[in-house]
């Protein structure tokens, strides 16, 4: 009988501890689509690393079950507004100034109002787009007028990841598309051509190489060594 008693004693030392399940966040990204005015298709939260004052983008949602009117967007620097667009289920992020260099590190936060669930995304905004939509003669002028602007030419591996981003195989005026965008004149349009660091000029809506003069001129800003 004490054998017994000893048995019973041990035995909940034997058994396997029950694990409790850890919820799983919900992912609402994954089921957001971003879209730029030139940009026609998909893309993700990924673009926002590159902006520019005028800037703006609208997300919809591809999974039914998300309603974006039941979701609040939220940013943590007032450079970026939001704002919902709830007759048509989706929302819009506006680039509405330049941010400074402590400014750059962003979070997009999402809360289902619903559910009380959040999620929280962090990124950084590593190419700032700057201009005043003058045209430049040639390679010499462009990398001047940048300098002058507080920037350098994009690189054509920079100009080429802002086409796919940002551009694609767009057409139409660029202030049509972007009305507060100073960096682009009136008549520039999204097949034109900008200068790049490497002496030539690339069309922007597919960052192939341009013969043209007297294009535009596009500067990435130079926040400076010791910003963040």
């Amino acid at each position: 009988m004490s054998i017994l008693r000893r048995a019973a004693a041990t035995l909940p030392l034997l058994l396997p501890l029950s694990v409790s399940a850890e919820p799983v966040a919900p992912d609402y990204l994954r089921h957001i689509s971003f879209h730029s005015p030139s940009m026609p298709g998909f893309r993700t939260v990924d673009m926002l690393s590159t902006g520019f004052t005028g800037a703006y983008v609208t997300m919809s949602s591809t999974r039914e079950s998300l309603n974006l009117n039941d979701v609040k967007f939220s940013v943590n620097h007032d450079w970026m507004v939001i704002k919902p667009q709830p007759a048509e289920g989706r929302v819009q992020l506006q680039m509405v100034r330049q941010p400074r260099a402590d400014e750059r590190a962003m979070t997009l936060t999402l809360k289902n109002l619903k559910t009380g669930n959040t999620q929280s995304h962090d990124f950084f905004v590593d190419t700032w787009l700057t201009g005043d939509g003058v045209l430049d003669k040639n390679f010499a002028s462009a990398r001047e007028h940048c300098a002058r602007l507080g920037g350098k030419l994009l690189t054509t591996q920079e100009l080429r990841a802002v086409s796919r981003q940002w551009f694609g195989l767009s057409s139409g005026r660029l202030r049509a598309l972007y009305p507060e965008a100073t960096i682009f004149n009136e008549q520039m349009q999204a097949g034109d051509s900008f200068w790049v660091h490497e002496a030539k000029p690339l069309y922007l809506h597919t960052g192939t190489k341009s013969h043209k003069r007297n294009v535009g001129t596009l500067c990435r800003h130079q926040y400076g060594k010791g910003a963040v």
